[in-house]
């Protein structure tokens, strides 16, 4: 899938978003503060923009305003096997 978006000229900026938010949320890493906002942030996107239909801009205004809360984040453990 990234051969394909880097190898075509003008790839649609949606598209590679929602990979990186699919990529990001597959491996989150090990329980941390960094972690768990960071997965939040890639989940919230990834309901925003396909489910929502919000644009680039909009998801990312939107979890802008989310951050704010992000203390209440909390780990999600991952499906064994991820």
């Amino acid at each position: 899938m990234l051969a394909r978006q880097y190898s075509q000229f003008g790839y649609p900026d949606p598209t590679y978003r929602l990979t990186v938010d699919t990529c990001a949320v597959q491996h989150p890493g090990k329980p941390g503060r960094r972690a768990i906002q960071s997965v939040a942030v890639h989940l919230i996107r990834l309901y925003l923009m396909p489910e929502q239909g919000l644009s680039g801009g909009q998801a990312r205004r939107a979890v802008a305003q989310l951050l704010a809360q992000a203390d209440k984040f909390a780990w999600l453990e991952p499906p064994n096997p991820n």
